[in-house]
């Protein structure tokens, strides 16, 4: 899947250069830009899967909806620095046990513009991606008697942290506008992760820990908002 989606933006962008008119951007600054967008994370890999399949649970979904808000530097030598913060949350219950992921994906991402005229714009490069990631394990079933807060006897709820560094290649694919200013921006890439990092809880010791080492693969459309 990632490579086929790398594939064809890498594919559309040669044959939408092909049809235009040869012409050269010069800058003659810093072009700083902020943006937002929305897309999806491809992450079929959960070691963590197995586990919640044996207590009864859904396995987290291997694609996730995502958002993303970041900012943008092109500087005179077609180097493009990018530092984006994104989201992603998935909800999964199974009658009455369910899980809860949030993940926090934070990107450096460096590419160089290797073409461009006064419509298009393609460049390809590497991210370094930390990602934080909550989850939560819980039944609904469970009752909480407000006389009785202590904490031994009230269970069902299971939160758990998992904190992953990924490194990986990328492209992007700019529409401009009449200004010359890109318009809106298609990006993907895929990120290897190169940590072996355990689930952890900051409430309760961790038996027989699993650890996460799987890669992932995303696709983003963002617009500049400047």
């Amino acid at each position: 899947m990632k490579k086929i989606t790398l594939l064809l933006l890498a594919l559309f962008a040669g044959k939408a250069f092909a049809q235009e008119t040869e012409t050269t951007t010069t800058r003659t600054k810093t072009e700083i830009e902020w943006y937002f967008g929305f897309g999806a994370a491809f992450h079929p890999d959960y070691n963590i899967n197995s586990n919640l399949a044996a207590g009864g649970v859904k396995e987290l979904p291997g694609v996730t909806p995502a958002s993303v808000i970041g900012w943008n530097a092109t500087f005179e030598n077609n180097l493009s620095l990018t530092f984006e913060f994104g989201t992603t949350y998935t909800f999964n219950n199974r009658k009455k046990d369910g899980s809860q992921l949030l993940q926090v994906p934070v990107k450096l991402r460096l590419q160089y513009i290797l073409a461009e005229n006064n419509k298009l714009q393609f460049a390809a490069g590497g991210d370094v991606t930390f990602i934080a990631s909550n989850l939560s394990v819980f039944s609904d079933a469970t009752e909480i008697d407000m006389d009785d807060l202590n904490p031994e006897t009230n269970t069902g709820f299971i939160p758990l942290r998992n904190q992953s560094w990924f490194v990986g290649p990328s492209a992007s694919l700019a529409f401009k506008d009449k200004n010359n200013r890109r318009s809106f921006v298609l990006n993907a890439g895929y990120d290897f992760c190169f940590t072996n990092s355990k689930w952890k809880s900051d409430f309760a010791n961790i038996v027989n820990p699993v650890r996460e080492n799987g890669g992932r693969f995303y696709v983003n459309l963002f617009i500049p908002i400047n």
